[in-house]
């Protein structure tokens, strides 16, 4: 945190003493009562007063001086690499959000959790897809109680990489299920800590829709927090969604046909994927460019597909 601690005299603020005196410390929130301390470096961020008697930042959050101090300068333009950067070769990119539709039981969660080995492993995803190794991978599971999560994570020998505090501090996959509490909102800023960095996997959607599906307006703000992983250094984000009915008669994967409810959710992401089981032993996979990123309807750039026992050997 950019203040670790400050002391009264250190701590600047702008109210009366009466009414600094008439709240108590687990009350008392920054933004309401405009406490504010420095770093060593001059900066000056929101901070309140704890039960010990001393200042910390809130949440990292800064006060700005300067109009400036809010734009990317040259320096951070020039530090990024000239390159792109992989996650999964050919799926997703560094910086990418991708959403994953299916219908109920096609397979699109033993898909996630296949990359997710991948990334864990650093091995070719499906023997085929090169994979750049991940940091750390979140997995937010809300429909799922762990019993079950557990199921499949023994299935595909990823019980290893399960991050525990006493047995396996160095484990990189961080899990939550329906059976977690307690739960965390994708804005939540303990979640928004943990991002940095990893690859986040969020499965399903539909439990984190609140509102009309169908309403752009209300969606919006789902996909705004989708976005602001991004914004708080998630290395990618990938999302599982639920295709309409009429999904499994289609000949040609769309962002028209692939994803449930309102078009903001086509809208948003970097590259969509459809899965779509043909019959018992083979399930395909298509990939449609956004509309905003082709200026097409109907952009089907790539298909292929994936034979379940080929998973089985990789996973």
């Amino acid at each position: 945190m950019p203040i670790t601690k400050a002391t009264e005299i250190e701590a600047k603020f702008h109210v009366p003493m009466e009414q600094r005196n008439a709240v108590t410390p687990e009350d008392q929130q920054a933004w309401d009562f405009g406490l504010t301390a420095e770093d060593e470096d001059g900066r000056r961020y929101f901070c309140r007063k704890t039960a010990a008697n001393v200042f910390e930042d809130v949440k990292g959050q800064r006060i700005y001086t300067d109009f400036k101090e809010l734009f990317h300068t040259k320096t951070e333009a020039l530090a990024l690499p000239d390159n792109v950067e992989i996650v999964v070769r050919g799926l997703c990119n560094v910086g990418n959000i991708c959403i994953w539709g299916a219908l109920p039981k096609h397979g699109k969660s033993y898909l996630f959790l296949s990359i997710i080995k991948a990334l864990l492993s650093g091995n070719k995803w499906l023997g085929y897809f090169e994979t750049s190794p991940s940091k750390r991978v979140i997995y937010l599971v809300p429909e799922v109680g762990l019993r079950g999560v557990v199921k499949r994570l023994r299935k595909l020998k990823m019980l290893d990489y399960l991050y525990d505090p006493v047995t396996n501090p160095d484990g990189r996959l961080f899990l939550q299920t329906l059976s977690s509490f307690p739960k965390l909102a994708l804005d939540d800023t303990y979640l928004l800590d943990a991002v940095r960095d990893a690859d986040v996997f969020v499965d399903p959607l539909i439990r984190y829709i609140q509102g009309d599906e169908n309403s752009s307006g209300e969606q919006r703000i789902l996909s705004n927090k989708l976005l602001n992983l991004l914004g708080c250094a998630a290395r990618s984000v990938w999302v599982a969604h639920h295709s309409p009915k009429a999904f499994k008669d289609v000949r040609d994967i769309t962002t028209q046909n692939v994803l449930r409810g309102t078009s903001e959710f086509a809208a948003f992401p970097d590259i969509i994927f459809g899965v779509l089981k043909t019959d018992d032993e083979k399930v395909r996979l298509s990939s449609s460019v956004p509309m905003h990123a082709t200026m097409m309807n109907t952009s089907v750039i790539s298909r292929l597909s994936c034979d379940r026992g080929l998973m089985r050997k990789v996973t």
